[in-house]
C-alpha cells in the first residue's frame, strides 16, 4: 500500500483494488475538536462560579 501526502491534513493512500482513498488524520481532528469544547465549557463554568459566589454572599 503506497501512500503519499495530500494536503495539509489528509493522507492519501492506494487501496489493494487500486482505488484512491483519502483519510484524515484521526489526531489533530481530534484535538481540535477538544480544544472547541473546551473554550464552549469555559464561559459556562466561569458563569456557574460567579453565581455560587452571589448566592454565598447573599446567604452570609
Amino acid at each position: 500500500m503506497a501512500a503519499r501526502k495530500k494536503g495539509k491534513n489528509a493522507t492519501e493512500s492506494v487501496g489493494e483494488e487500486g482505488r484512491t482513498l483519502i483519510r484524515r488524520k484521526p489526531l489533530e481532528h481530534l484535538e481540535k475538536s477538544i480544544f472547541l469544547f473546551l473554550i464552549q465549557l469555559v464561559p459556562f463554568t466561569v458563569r456557574k462560579g460567579c453565581e455560587q459566589q452571589i448566592n454565598d454572599l447573599e446567604l452570609q
